[in-house]
């Protein structure tokens, strides 16, 4: 069970769908921002109260919450 994302994400500059759903996360990292290839994030069944502004206007990214 993941508690939080680490800071190491960042390092997976090919990553394009991250699924994350399931765990325990409360925050998302904005780390999160330097993957440039990522397309799609999957949430579901997390305890994250709400989603940084700027990873919502990232245009590319499909966020499924």
């Amino acid at each position: 069970n993941i508690l939080s994302i680490p800071d190491e994400i960042s390092l997976l500059t090919n990553l394009r769908k991250l699924n994350l759903s399931y765990n325990s996360i409360t925050t998302l990292n904005e780390k999160l921002l330097l993957l440039e290839n990522l397309r799609e994030l999957k949430l579901f069944g997390n305890k994250i109260n709400s989603i940084p502004n700027s990873l919502k206007t990232k245009s590319t990214l499909k966020i499924i919450n």
